[in-house]
């Protein structure tokens, strides 16, 4: 399986994060591709690599999410968090 684009991994990468379908993001490509004059990879290449993507995007949201409850409740507590987290 040949790599993707560096330009078109971007493109996907942004689409992942407006939560476009497979398909739609396979679509909105479509000029990008002409552009590079690369060839069109396969709707499995592109979902494999959006979900991916959102799976990575989800635990970042997750740990900052569990960082800000964290920091929140030392707030809540009293404490400075200053030095714990940063």
């Amino acid at each position: 399986m040949a790599p993707l684009h560096p330009d078109y991994e971007a493109a996907l990468e942004a689409l992942a994060r407006l939560e476009v379908s497979y398909a739609e993001a396979l679509r909105r490509l479509i000029p990008l591709e002409e552009q590079l004059g690369i060839g069109r990879p396969t709707y499995w290449k592109v979902r494999r690599y959006i979900k991916a993507e959102r799976e990575r995007l989800d635990l970042l949201r997750a740990e900052r999410c569990r960082l800000a409850d964290d920091v929140m409740h030392d707030l809540m507590a009293g404490l400075v968090p200053i030095r714990k987290y940063f």
